[in-house]
């Protein structure tokens, strides 16, 4: 999902809106992230996705760990782009 900041990959006010503090929603969105990360082959990626779906299965949705770690997983998925981009071209 497009970011409102200059390479920023993930709207990570929008990602907030939608799991509400809802750790089991962090955990269902983070779970198929990893997943989907592990089918790219983005180990990067996917251990950060990995990160935060350990953070709401732990229920830490209101520290600030949770923000770090997205904003870790945006800029892992980021760096995938170009790649992506390459081998859709």
């Amino acid at each position: 999902m497009p970011g409102d900041s200059a390479g920023q990959v993930f709207d990570v006010a929008a990602f907030e809106r939608q799991t509400g503090g809802d750790a089991g929603a962090l955990v269902s969105a983070a779970h198929s992230l990893k997943g989907a990360c592990g089918y790219l082959s983005a180990a990067a990626a996917r251990e950060q996705a990995a990160h935060l779906e350990q953070i709401g299965r732990q229920g830490r949705m209101d520290e600030a760990e949770a923000d770090a770690a997205l904003a870790r997983l945006d800029a892992a998925v980021a760096a995938l782009l170009p790649e992506l981009r390459k081998q859709l071209s």
